[in-house]
């Protein structure tokens, strides 16, 4: 006999009561206390733990992994153990091991369904095999974790009954049986066709109408079982026509089925999609049994899952489906261009196919396995990719129920590489920020107020609040040290207004401005105090946070400039009284401008001065031959050749050198003039050429050369005739190349000038003698002009007697009126061996020595000496000119009343003249 399913239920309602009441600890009731219900409940309560004991059935309670947790004791006699000992014996040593697969199939059912029900055969302790069916329950609900409760009976006793009269009756019944069997089986089938999701109907293949339909059919179609049975084919079915049924006849006799898509009318006239499976059967006459499935849910679903195409695909992060054999089943296009691979090359294939094998087993299948057990799985992985390098992917595995449970997962990737760099860069950022914050110099702060502000409120209202409800939320040690704290914490929730007096106008405007400005300024003043009630002034940078709408903190960098604010206001008062000195000294610079300009025509006055000294104007004579000296000197002055000048001393080469400046295009440019008998030959390299700084003994600064001096001008060389011969070449080189090195210097210097230069020597006779290099004498000697003595220009002495009787009688402040006549023709018959500088010094002594209006001049000096006129040579003739005044004036050179001054020459010209002739001066002083 078979145990009823209703006492089954009893069983394991019953079990559930008695192990659930068992537990409660019945002394600590007081039941004297409790009222009758209470009291009854407790009654059933024994009643049923008494029912436990005595019951033969097996009660019991186990765990998912097989061990058991409490059981009854009746059946532990059964098997022959104590309950203590039962406890102890995992239930799968208790099952006999042909029946221990079933037990394992077991365990997994129950923890997959809930509930499981068979036959298990157990060992007692002698070995006998005893048969237990069971029906056994999962719970839940209220435990850390599940438990299965359970009730067993013991059926060997029965089954052997059976077994003894199956063998008596094996006849009889087994007809009994089999005419049972099928009256089951046909009940059975009519319960599954009434009970199934498709619709089931039965034609006559000759007449097309209904013979059968199940509950599934009407209801889909809307009619009655009745009604639908007067229906034929073509009532619910308008895709099916007198024309197609010959050829579904046909395919359905040859195959014997015939699966196709059509539509379903239903009695309101609607129509739905569905998919008809056709069989052609034989049952005592032929039937088509055709089973429909409305195919509108299908639809539905194929129209959502394209819409789930659609937007996977357009997602940015990686999406695939995996089934149970890790094949993959779905990727999209993320994907695809993450790996570079086509569809075909991942659909179908195996998750390890794709990735590698070490990577798969490593660190995919694990955690691919766990969401296949039900659970959701998120984690990180890296791993190095051929083609990509190394990579950090966060991955998220969704489990997706099928039939059978969980048999897919749907996976989403998203390389997380560029976002981890970008991540630890902003730490490393981060924490430089940190450090600069701490190291900083500048003060840095964030100011929070006590409730955010709606940055809309009146302006009166908004600097209340940010004066008085504010504090220092955050700062470095920098911004401290400021308000005399030593570290960031003691100034940390400090009240803004300890620091920044609310009442100071200024602090109220510097407000102000931050508010109208959009909260954002820079660099504004605050007068703050600090700790010890010292007045400080920062300079302050700030912004504000705002957030839907409100302001809620701010930030700033703050310097202090207290220091630089005391030095500003010293230096204003400073310039305040430098504004008064100033005042105080306008009138003397007024006076100093009047002087300026007193200075100023001064100048134009002397700048004219000398243009008429050092222009042709000053050139005083009406004779030929100086005429033909200045139309030599007017052809050559524009051109830029070479210019030498050659006549006796005093003649006025200079003069004429001045001239020919002025009348050249160099005029605006510098006329830069060295004398080269004046100058030692050591120096005279030095004055010429310039040097460096150590050059020589005593150069202690560099020197600019009279060469470079003349860049752009006119150099003129006086008594070129005297320059030594070893710096001969060098000036050569210098007129040929127009460039030079100064000496101890390396940097070689262009120049650009026009060279003029005058001798009283004779070049040419000095060249045969070799004294003078004949390739300098050439190249000076392009452009020569002879200024004739003064003894050959007799009819020039009257004007240039008179022109130097009114320069020196204005200079010595005297007024002389006329010149005699017979003193005149005495000057005029006068050689004059030192030409117009003796004349001029000639005069000035005249003019120094008359007291009148009449010019009264020493003639006495004028007396030839007969050896002069015996004298064949011009240079005899002034060796004993000078000769003369050396005796006259006993050896004395200098002064007013040497030998100089009265042979009308510079001193360095007479030591140059005296040197050249051999003559020593000392020989002739007293």
């Amino acid at each position: 006999m078979t145990l009823h399913p209703g006492l089954e239920q009893r069983h394991a309602a019953r079990e559930r009561t008695i192990l659930d009441r068992t537990s409660l600890d019945r002394t600590s009731l007081n039941r004297a206390s409790l009222d009758p219900i209470q009291r009854g409940l407790l009654e059933d309560e024994d009643w049923y733990a008494d029912l436990a004991e005595r019951t033969q059935d097996l009660l019991c309670t186990h765990d998912l992994t097989g061990r058991l947790i409490a059981v009854n004791s009746a059946p532990a006699r059964v098997l022959g153990y104590s309950v203590e000992e039962l406890l102890q014996i995992p239930m799968r040593e208790l099952v006999a091991p042909e029946f221990r697969a079933d037990f394992d199939t077991y365990l997994t059912e129950i923890a997959r369904s809930g509930e499981a029900r068979g036959f298990l055969a157990m060992k007692t302790r002698t070995g006998e095999r005893r048969i237990w069916r069971y029906y056994n329950t999962l719970r839940t609900e209220g435990l850390n974790s599940p438990i299965v409760r359970g009730i067993a009976h013991d059926v060997t006793e029965q089954m052997r009954a059976e077994k003894l009269l199956r063998t008596a009756t094996e006849g009889p019944l087994s007809e009994v049986r089999e005419s049972d069997l099928a009256i089951r089986k046909l009940k059975l089938f009519q319960t599954l066709v009434d009970q199934s999701n498709d619709a089931i109907e039965v034609v006559d293949p000759e007449t097309l109408r209904f013979v059968d339909a199940n509950e599934k059919a009407c209801s889909a179609l809307g009619y009655s079982r009745e009604e639908l049975l007067s229906l034929a084919i073509f009532d619910i079915d308008p895709a099916i026509t007198e024309s197609s049924i010959p050829e579904i006849k046909d395919t359905l006799r040859k195959s014997g089925s015939l699966v196709m898509r059509s539509v379903h009318r239903r009695k309101d006239g609607s129509t739905f999609p569905v998919e008809l499976r056709m069989r052609w059967i034989n049952i005592h006459r032929d039937y088509v049994v055709t089973v429909a499935r409305d195919l509108s849910e299908r639809h539905q679903a194929e129209k959502r899952l394209r819409e789930y195409e659609r937007v996977v695909e357009a997602l940015d992060e990686m999406i695939v489906v995996v089934d149970r054999d890790y094949r993959y089943v779905i990727a999209n296009r993320a994907y695809l261009n993450y790996r570079s691979l086509k569809r075909e090359q991942v659909v179908g294939m195996r998750v390890d196919e794709v990735v590698t094998k070490e990577v798969f087993d490593s660190l995919i299948k694990g955690k691919m396995d766990e969401c296949f057990r039900g659970k959701m799985v998120a984690y990180e992985l890296q791993y190095t990719d051929e083609k990509l390098g190394e990579r950090e992917l966060s991955a998220t595995y969704f489990p997706i129920d099928g039939p059978d449970g969980v048999d897919r997962i749907a996976v989403i990737l998203q390389d997380v590489t560029e976002k981890k760099r970008a991540e630890a860069a902003l730490r490393r950022s981060e924490e430089n920020y940190r450090l600069f914050v701490t190291q900083s110099s500048e003060g840095i702060f964030r100011e929070d107020i006590d409730e955010p502000v709606a940055i809309d409120v009146p302006e009166e209202e908004m600097i209340r609040h940010l004066l008085l409800d504010t504090y220092v939320a955050e700062c470095n040690d920098a911004m401290a040290r400021m308000y005399g704290f030593t570290s960031a914490a003691e100034l940390m929730g400090k009240r803004s207004s300890e620091m920044v007096p609310p009442q100071d106008p200024r602090n109220i405007e510097f407000i102000r401005e931050y508010i109208r400005s959009g909260f954002r300024i820079l660099d504004r003043e605050t007068h703050e105090v600090d700790v010890h009630g010292n007045h400080k002034v920062f300079l302050n940078s700030m912004i504000g946070i705002v957030e839907s709408g409100k302001l809620l903190h701010t930030w700033g960098i703050q310097r202090d400039v207290t220091e630089k604010v005391r030095l500003e206001e010293s230096r204003r008062q400073a310039e305040e009284a430098l504004r008064e000195n100033m005042a105080q000294l306008q009138g003397i610079s007024e006076e100093l401008r009047q002087a300026k300009e007193k200075l100023s025509e001064e100048k134009i006055y002397l700048e004219q001065a000398i243009d008429t000294e050092l222009g042709f104007g000053e050139i005083i004579g009406r004779s030929q031959a100086l005429k033909e000296v200045m139309e030599k000197a007017a052809k050559v002055a524009p051109s830029e050749a070479t210019v030498l000048l050659l006549g006796e001393t005093g003649t006025g080469k200079e003069l004429v050198a001045r001239a020919l400046h002025h009348l050249s295009r160099r005029k605006d440019n510098s006329f830069i003039k060295l004398n080269c008998a004046a100058i030692p030959s050591g120096l005279l390299e030095s004055e010429l050429f310039g040097h460096e700084k150590g050059a020589f003994t005593g150069a202690v600064a560099k020197k600019v050369g009279r060469l470079e001096l003349a860049d752009g001008g006119t150099l003129f060389l006086d008594e070129i005739g005297d320059i030594p011969l070893e710096l001969q070449p060098k000036l050569l080189r210098v007129l040929q190349d127009q460039e030079f090195e100064r000496l101890g210097g390396t940097q070689t210097l262009k120049v650009n000038f026009r060279l003029l230069a005058a001798t009283n020597r004779d070049l040419a006779h000095s060249v045969g003698l070799r004294q003078f290099r004949s390739d300098l004498y050439y190249r000076l000697n392009v452009f020569p002009i002879r200024i004739p003595p003064l003894r050959e220009r007799r009819e020039d002495v009257p004007p240039l007697i008179e022109h130097f009787v009114r320069k020196c009688a204005a200079r010595l402040n005297k007024s002389i009126t006329s010149i005699p006549t017979k003193t005149m023709e005495r000057l005029v018959q006068w050689a004059w061996p030192g030409n117009i500088r003796e004349l001029e010094n000639f005069v000035e002594r005249s003019v120094i020595l008359t007291s009148g209006a009449i010019l009264q001049v020493p003639l006495g000096e004028l007396i030839t000496q007969p050896e002069e006129r015996n004298s064949d040579t011009l240079h005899d003739k002034e060796r004993e000119r000078i000769l003369r005044a050396l005796r006259d004036c006993h050896g004395q050179l200098g002064g007013p009343h040497g030998a100089a001054a009265r042979l009308g020459l510079k001193r360095t010209t007479l030591q140059s003249k005296l040197s050249h002739f051999g003559i020593n001066p000392g020989s002739y002083r007293a």
